[in-house]
């Protein structure tokens, strides 16, 4: 499904394990609750997107766009964060302890916090992203 529209979709609890999302568009869309356990989202546009409370176990989100998404209090095992932009993304308790991908550079410009659990021998200083 390379090139999908979903931008400002409902996709609250849908099932879209294993689902090619490549390229997408899911500006501002509904994923709560959503299943994106092994979903290849590789360059897609998840920009102001709500992810809260969605199962993202091995998601493939290289080069994916997450600017000002929520992601808060998720389990990221396996997640490949390799050049995703997370400037503004909502990272707060979020466990980031098995995700892959991540750099220091690209967390700096995340929203975290202290119950933001982070990879072995990673920290980030708690200020506030770059911009704001």
């Amino acid at each position: 499904m390379w090139f999908v529209d979903l931008d400002s979709a409902r996709l609250q609890k849908a099932n879209l394990r294993h689902a090619d999302l490549a390229r997408g568009s899911l500006r501002q869309a509904s994923l709560e609750g959503a299943d994106l356990r092994n979903a290849v989202l590789k360059a897609a546009n998840l920009t102001q997107a709500n992810l809260l409370g969605a199962r993202m176990t091995n998601a493939n989100l290289t080069g994916a766009n997450l600017q000002n998404a929520i992601l808060t209090g998720l389990v990221m095992d396996g997640v490949n964060f390799t050049r995703a932009n997370l400037s503004g993304a909502d990272l707060s308790r979020a466990d980031l302890r098995n995700a892959v991908g991540l750099s220091p550079a690209q967390l700096k410009l995340a929203n975290i916090d202290a119950e933001t659990r982070l990879p072995a021998g990673m920290s980030v200083l708690l200020d506030a992203p770059a911009g704001r």
